[in-house]
């Protein structure tokens, strides 16, 4: 959906052609859930492969 509007006596206007909601932002918290699951599943794999990480749940 495209619009322009006005500011009356400041002379300018602004134009939204080409601005897209919809499939942009579901593809966008997509990319953003992938990029924080894949950095959690890092950090949990060096938190194991270091031994920091607790075993069974249990906080040392």
């Amino acid at each position: 959906m495209a619009h322009s509007h006005d500011h009356g006596s400041q002379g300018h206007d602004h134009s939204h052609a080409g601005h897209v909601h919809g499939s942009t932002d579901k593809k966008r918290v997509l990319i953003a859930a992938c990029l924080t699951a894949g950095f959690m599943a890092v950090e949990a794999l060096g938190g194991i492969l270091t031994g920091s990480a607790p075993h069974g749940g249990h906080y040392h």
